[in-house]
């Protein structure tokens, strides 16, 4: 069974036709297919996807060559990675070069098919040979392939295909490539003259390429330019676009660093040799580009810390669609199951919600729904139109599809990891946000929790993971989708997940330990400590056989002097003590309250 033919868009089409048929999103299709959460489609997540989503048959089934000749022909930009821009290139049957203009070559600009295997294998072509040092233009790569001869024979061809390796990844048969070689022999003389060559690659260049990626991916990414706009200044964390500004957030949107001199070129382009670029110079750059995205910045006050994110859903959506979309990530974002919701929501107990009940719920619980979208929640739930909700219609509406559970596994991981970092080099999750919270209000905007992730990136050796990445887990924390997150928010969602032992592992707290760790004993016991640091690492080295540990009763007895009278049990002690605890009940006293706090202020 063969994954792709040659010559025909039937996989792509197949991709294209499942996101339809589940009715979902890009962006909520990207999230499914992005196996491993990192904000990029690679060969082993496209063969994955075609295994376990798309399934298109067993693993054993999926040859390997047919296998990177799908990827190719998804990876538009020839980076190596699928990314979201493609997903929705794929969706909405876009053509990058058409809507950039960056591109005079026509076999790309007739029409808007770019899925065809002979343009997407030329496309990569003039792209290697643009990046290769060793042609100075495209009629220099022509002598050399012709061997100074003026004319390129099939076998001149092949050979010269096999040296530059400029078709890697499309592992074409020999049949193949002579189809491939026609093709660029339009007038079928049985050779290629340097007018046939020019003509086919003359029109592409790899910095250029770097352009038209930048903006789509620019495109894809915002709902609007001014969003664009204050992206940069978000992710540099400065007031103007410079060069380094620029960088970072290029960076971050591409999830890969660029070399100097693709920097520099990028730079040169969008700045016109400018130290600084304004929002007019960006908007004569990218006015012409249509926002397809979800992500909309504003910035509620003048420092750069006030800068929110609310996400959309796509831009073809309906309002109803967004409320109920709204309406069901305020439900993923709650600790209780589906059918708690229901019960919660159905206070008489008699197995219907009344309009009455449902908005009574939503002014209890404050979920920051309008008086319009809960009567169009209740309108579009209640398929018999009898006035109320029962269990069946609002599971219908609300329970789980395979593509939602796969993208709340992986989120979930990514949280799980997440609170573990912050407990690490942070203490806990609340420090973490009261060391990031530069405003004091308790709450974090998206501008404090992106600055938030690239911390713990740097102090966990990682990189910082790429915008998409940041901006879907703040999404996810902000439950109520106003663009900031509270603390309620915030200790709602890190309440779910539990560090593991170096896995990461998702289990959910006793509901007394949770509620025991943001309430107001544990954050007095907590700050003692710290205050008191000193006096109790001599008390613990007193009773230290070995200098280091202490046993648990024994670091019980110390801590109860600085206690201030509250009474905790045992379990709560462990939560007093997170991270120092051994499997053995030794304590690692010099763990215990250490101030992570004092090298972020």
């Amino acid at each position: 069974m063969q994954i792709i033919s040659i010559g025909s868009t039937k996989w792509c089409k197949k991709f294209k036709n499942w996101i339809n048929s589940e009715g979902i999103t890009v962006e909520e299709a990207f999230k499914a297919f992005d196996r491993d959460f990192d904000g990029f489609i690679d060969l082993e997540d496209l063969k994955w996807i075609l295994t376990n989503i798309i399934k298109s048959g067993d693993k054993s089934t999926i040859n390997r060559s047919q296998l990177e000749r799908l990827f190719k022909l998804l990876d538009f930009h020839k980076v190596g990675h699928i990314q979201k821009c493609d997903i929705q290139r794929l969706v909405e049957n876009e053509n990058p070069y058409l809507t950039t203009g960056k591109l005079s070559n026509s076999k790309f600009m007739v029409g808007t098919d770019t899925f065809d295997w002979k343009n997407n294998a030329i496309q990569q072509i003039g792209i290697e040979l643009s990046k290769n040092s060793k042609f100075s233009s495209v009629k220099d790569c022509f002598k050399v392939a012709s061997h100074g001869m003026g004319k390129i024979k099939y076998k001149d061809f092949k050979e010269f295909m096999d040296e530059s390796n400029a078709l890697k990844g499309f592992n074409l048969t020999d049949q193949l490539l002579q189809q491939l070689f026609s093709e660029l022999d339009p007038h079928k003389k049985g050779f290629l003259s340097e007018s046939d060559w020019e003509t086919a690659f003359n029109g592409f260049n790899w910095y250029d390429q770097l352009v038209v990626e930048l903006e789509n991916l620019i495109s894809c990414s915002f709902s609007e330019i001014e969003s664009a706009f204050e992206y940069f200044h978000v992710i540099g964390n400065s007031k103007s676009i410079t060069k380094s500004t620029f960088e970072k957030a290029v960076n971050s949107l591409r999830g890969t660093k660029l070399r100097e001199n693709e920097v520099a070129f990028l730079w040169k382009y969008f700045s016109d040799g400018q130290k600084h670029i304004n929002f007019d110079r960006f908007q004569h750059i990218l006015g012409g580009l249509n926002f397809n995205g979800t992500s909309t910045l504003r910035k509620a006050g003048k420092s750069l810390y006030t800068t929110t994110l609310i996400s959309k859903t796509a831009s073809s959506s309906k309002w109803s669609r967004d409320v109920m979309e709204k309406f069901r990530k305020i439900i993923k974002g709650s600790n209780m199951k589906l059918r708690e919701v229901f019960e919660t929501f159905d206070s008489d107990g008699n197995g219907y919600i009344s309009p009455l009940e449902f908005r009574h719920a939503v002014r209890t619980l404050n979920l920051n729904l309008t008086a319009r979208e809960i009567d169009e929640i209740i309108k579009v739930v209640d398929r018999n139109m009898d006035g109320l909700i029962d269990w069946k219609e609002f599971s219908a509406k609300f329970k789980a599809k395979e593509n939602e559970t796969l993208i709340e596994t992986r989120s979930q991981n990514k949280m799980a990891k997440l609170k573990e970092q912050m407990t690490i080099h942070m203490k806990s999750p609340q420090d973490a946000f009261e060391i990031f919270d530069k405003s004091r209000t308790q709450r974090l905007s998206f501008a404090n929790f992106n600055e938030l992730i690239k911390e713990l990136s740097k102090l966990s050796s990682e990189e910082i993971p790429p915008f998409g990445i940041i901006k879907d887990l703040f999404d996810e924390i902000d439950i109520r989708k106003d663009g900031e997150i509270d603390l309620k928010e915030w200790n709602q969602t890190f309440l779910r997940v539990q560090e593991g032992d170096k896995r990461f592992s998702l289990k959910k707290l006793p509901q007394h330990l949770a509620e025991f760790e943001v309430n107001r004993d544990c954050r007095i016991i907590l700050e003692a400590i710290r205050r008191n640091r000193r006096f109790l690492m001599e008390k613990f080295s007193a009773k230290s056989t070995d200098g280091t540990h202490v046993g648990f009763e024994e670091a019980k007895e110390i801590i109860r002097a600085i206690q201030r009278g509250i009474e905790i049990d045992d379990d709560q002690y462990k939560v007093i003590f997170k991270g120092a605890v051994r499997e053995d009940n030794l304590v690692e006293f010099k763990l215990l309250g250490k101030d992570n706090k004092s090298k972020f202020r």
